[in-house]
């Protein structure tokens, strides 16, 4: 089977571990794939108005090279645009996100129009914009197999006639491994600003309750070993500033979180998917809200923060991550087994296939 998978690269480390839990899924249900490419929406690849370029035209030909340094008419980032063919492909598969329609997949679904494949929607979620198709959209969207991480979205989405059904995001299924969490002795808190670029960035008014939270742990000496968790590079110097000794941990690779996140024994993460991540390896976490995707944690059984209390909590329940690790390794399971019925396969399997690292 010949697989695209719509996701971000080099943009979003939670985008990422919903691929990696997608292709999990796709794995089991349907065998490894012998091909996995990806149409890359990230912000740097697809701009919201490639649709309205001229010059992306396929008829130009030659001529395309002439502007291209200067109008970023082709990609070069190893993915899927809008000069090929879909039809090479079996599946297309939206690994979930916010930004599963609009401007940055306009191309993407032109070409689904006619497309004779599966289209499957795994785990996307509710955006922070109003719901409006397109015609190609909503003939794509009709013929998708389509699950939501929201359960609110369901009904948005039948409002159009678009039948869909609520799993948990696919990011509780990215790690590749899981650890049974025995006392808390090491504590990772996944980390945002209010500065750096604007997709990225969160409140002023929260990015102060996050840091007033951090604090508290830290003051508390809840944990041998506390450190800080950033996604995205523009974090690093404003956290190092924020929490100065504090350690801080950081990759470019989305495959490396697992290992930053190796040692810990509770998450507090301002990240959606940091929690995600996390309940995927079988560690206990707390999420600090900040808008209203934030429901997508209740499918990864995460606790929400009161930001007034976080330190109750922990001292409250630091006995009991034991107990809380292992209901998140059967969670995991019984979540996985979800999704391999819902595809058609109904024999329980591992929930931890082992897959192919690299994507094309």
């Amino acid at each position: 089977m010949r697989v695209l998978y719509v996701t971000t690269r080099q943009w979003n480390p939670g985008d990422e571990f919903i691929l990696a839990g997608s292709r999990r899924i796709v794995a089991s249900a349907w065998g490894q794939p012998s091909v996995e490419a990806i149409y890359n929406k990230s912000p740097q690849v697809k701009s919201l108005f490639d649709r309205f370029n001229p010059l992306r035209n396929r008829s130009i030909g030659k001529l395309s090279g002439v502007f291209d340094s200067f109008v970023k008419l082709t990609e070069f980032d190893n993915s899927h645009s809008w000069f090929h063919d879909l039809e090479f492909y079996d599946a297309v598969v939206f690994a979930g996100s916010p930004a599963w329609f609009g401007g940055r997949v306009a191309d993407l679904y032109k070409q689904l129009k006619d497309f004779p494949g599966k289209i499957l929607c795994l785990g996307i979620g509710t955006p922070n914009k109003r719901i409006e198709f397109s015609t190609a959209e909503l003939s794509a969207l009709k013929s998708a197999q389509i699950s939501v991480r929201n359960p609110e979205l369901v009904d948005s989405l039948q409002k159009f006639g678009i039948s869909s059904s609520y799993r948990p995001c696919p990011a509780l299924f990215a790690a590749a491994n899981q650890r049974q969490v025995e006392s808390l002795e090491s504590l990772a808190m996944v980390y945002t600003s209010d500065r750096g670029q604007r997709y990225q960035a969160v409140s002023t008014e929260h990015y102060r309750k996050q840091n007033s939270v951090f604090q508290q742990i830290l003051d508390s000496r809840v944990a041998d070993n506390t450190y800080i968790v950033c996604n995205y590079i523009d974090e690093l110097e404003r956290a190092q500033a924020d929490f100065p000794g504090v350690e801080i941990r950081y990759s470019f690779d989305a495959l490396s979180y697992e290992n930053i996140l190796h040692d810990a024994d509770l998450v507090v993460s301002s990240r959606v998917h940091g929690c995600g991540l996390a309940s995927s390896m079988g560690i206990p976490n707390l999420h600090l809200g900040h808008d209203s995707r934030s429901s997508t944690v209740n499918g990864f059984l995460s606790e929400r923060a009161n930001a007034s209390a976080p330190v109750d909590w922990i001292q409250e329940n630091r006995f009991s991550l034991n107990r809380l690790s292992s209901r998140l390794r059967e969670h995991r399971e019984l979540a996985f087994n979800s999704y391999l019925d819902w595809l058609g396969h109904g024999a329980t399997v591992d929930a931890s296939p082992e897959l192919d690292t690299a994507v094309c």
